[in-house]
């Protein structure tokens, strides 16, 4: 039973948005736990939407200074994922840019047909990235 299905009003209150979990409600089974894990892990109580957080989709309406928020955010996002990309194509190339760094002239027939990379692994470079 999903938890959006629970009417939290009747249930135990810890602070204003924290309610205990009905005693019959289902609890799921963890085999990695520990008796330590068991004494300091939240198996009891969950976070439910209060005030204006109590919006479903359908009911949001955003003025134009939400919605420019929410579309600053959506284009944060994609930059870090863009910048993320960018890091590990460098991280993988630096290798290779420097092993053609140190080739000598007798070696630089070679550079097309290469495929070691210093004794590391190949990796493999998005399109995207580059």
């Amino acid at each position: 039973m999903p938890t959006t299905e629970i009417d939290f009003s009747q249930c135990r209150r810890c602070t204003p948005s924290y309610r205990a979990l009905p005693h019959n409600y289902p609890r799921g089974k963890c085999s990695g736990r520990t008796g330590l894990c068991d004494s300091v892990l939240n198996n009891n109580w969950v976070s439910v939407p209060t005030g204006s957080e109590d919006f479903g989709v359908k009911n949001l309406r955003r003025n134009q200074y939400e919605e420019a928020l929410f579309k600053c955010e959506d284009d944060r996002y994609e930059i870090d994922m863009v910048m993320d990309a960018n890091r590990s194509t460098i991280r993988a190339l630096e290798p290779i840019a420097q092993n053609i760094a140190a080739l000598t002239v007798q070696n630089n027939n070679g550079v097309g047909s290469t495929t070691d990379n210093g004794g590391a692994p190949a990796k493999t470079v998005s399109k995207y990235s580059l």
